[in-house]
């Protein structure tokens, strides 16, 4: 007895190190984050184009990214000084935390429904000049023109709202039976240790923290998802498009395929940063699932996932050419002769 008393002693040092290591990893890559967003808010505040149709989807992606790791940013700064902190504190700011990057999947969603709208739309053609998607004009006039469909609105309102109004009710319904102060439990719910961290054992308590993982599993398997249709719809449309112009020329093809790889990167991307934390909550639905186990794929999971605002701001932002030159003209000409369909939002 004594014998498994010190190998289950070593082993929690071991698991502890390993969380320590973890932790300034996800500190490093969320402080990456931090900056990279921060930029991207920055340069449109700065320039007064957020509200342009150019910089809108990106500006809100970055503004979700920066909150969300700043608050991952705290919580592991607690971790590594291992502060004490009041239990009930932690759970607000672990909710917000999944609430937050919750609203930056479906704000990645919204990215490429904006492409295929604006496609659609007619916004994006060949040798034309769309006046409607003009910058210039009082703030009500430009809000009015700042998206590529009116339903775009609704699916912002939702990105925003609906994350951090679930977390709320559920941080206030599950925090008065369910509370740790030890900053080793200071965590996104959907790692906790059911016998470490999660205090309420009732049988509601367990119910509660399965919904929990659940409210992360479900919004992101979705939009993966829902970004491979968009990407499949987005490639129909513009073939479609290229072809009713007649002859499908070479350069034509090459455009095309231009457009497939650009959006092949994003949800290559998309998937690197969350598959590993997505593989990590679906484990943690078996009963018997222990942090110490998974320490690997925690260390995956705090290289990736809290890097995902620092790779969008490179990608989606200061990579593309039409993004820093937006943040430099008066007037959003969105495709002039011999450019690509999508070279607008692409």
């Amino acid at each position: 007895m004594e014998e498994a008393n010190i190998t289950t002693g070593q082993y929690d040092k071991a698991f502890d190190q390993a969380g320590t290591a973890i932790s300034i990893i996800t500190i490093i890559t969320s402080s990456l984050s931090i900056l990279g967003s921060s930029s991207i808010i920055i340069a449109a505040a700065w320039k007064k184009k957020i509200l342009s149709p150019e910089i809108l989807p990106i500006f809100q992606l970055s503004l979700a990214d920066f909150i969300a790791s700043i608050l991952l940013f705290m919580i592991c700064c607690l971790r590594v000084s291992k502060s004490h902190i009041n239990g009930k504190s932690c759970d607000f700011i672990t909710g917000f935390v999944t609430s937050f990057y919750v609203s930056t999947f479906l704000l990645t969603l919204a990215y490429a429904m904006e492409i295929y709208f604006h496609i659609c739309t007619g916004h994006i053609q060949y040798g034309k000049v769309d006046a409607s998607v003009s910058i210039s004009g009082s703030w009500r006039e430009k809000w009015k023109k700042a998206t590529s469909h009116p339903f775009m609105y609704v699916v912002y309102a939702i990105s925003w709202l609906v994350p951090f109004i679930v977390a709320l009710i559920f941080n206030l319904i599950t925090s008065s039976g369910n509370s740790n102060d030890s900053s080793e439990c200071c965590m996104p719910v959907f790692h906790y240790d059911d016998d470490e961290c999660w205090t309420d054992k009732s049988n509601d308590g367990k119910a509660w923290h399965l919904v929990s993982k659940l409210l992360f599993i479900i919004p992101l398997s979705i939009v993966i998802i829902l970004n491979l249709v968009f990407l499949i719809l987005i490639k129909r449309v513009l073939k479609r498009q290229l072809r009713s112009q007649g002859i499908f020329s070479f350069a034509q093809r090459q455009s095309l395929k231009s457009v497939r790889n650009k959006l092949i990167m994003y949800q290559v991307m998309f998937f690197l940063c969350w598959i590993f934390s997505l593989i990590l909550c679906i484990i943690s639905l078996n009963q018997n699932y222990k942090m110490a186990d998974y320490s690997w794929v925690l260390f995956l999971q705090g290289l990736f996932g809290p890097l995902q605002g620092f790779l969008n701001s490179i990608v989606y932002g200061w990579r593309r050419d039409k993004f820093r030159k937006m943040l430099t003209e008066r007037t959003v000409l969105v495709a002039k002769a011999g450019q690509s369909l999508t070279s607008s939002h692409l």
